[in-house]
């Protein structure tokens, strides 16, 4: 028989926050990179936003940049 254990809110909280700084930098990472595509350009920066919105959801004490939210070199919106 499978016990089910109560995840700790504090600990679960903890891991997303981890999870999205991950998701955050990674994105981050591949923008630098030349050579990308319009759409993976444009998919990047639509998952860099909603990280960041995770985040900031998630404690809003955090500061998150919105640079994901603003126009990027190709004139494009996320």
């Amino acid at each position: 028989m499978l016990r089910h254990l109560v995840p700790n809110p504090e600990e679960l909280r903890r891991f997303l926050v981890k999870s999205e700084n991950l998701v955050v930098a990674h994105c981050r990472t591949l923008l630098q990179q030349q050579g990308l595509s319009f759409t993976e350009r444009r998919r990047l920066i639509r998952l860099l936003g909603e990280a960041e919105t995770a985040l900031q959801s998630l404690d809003p004490r955090l500061k998150v940049d919105a640079a994901s939210r603003a126009v990027d070199g190709a004139g494009l919106c996320a």
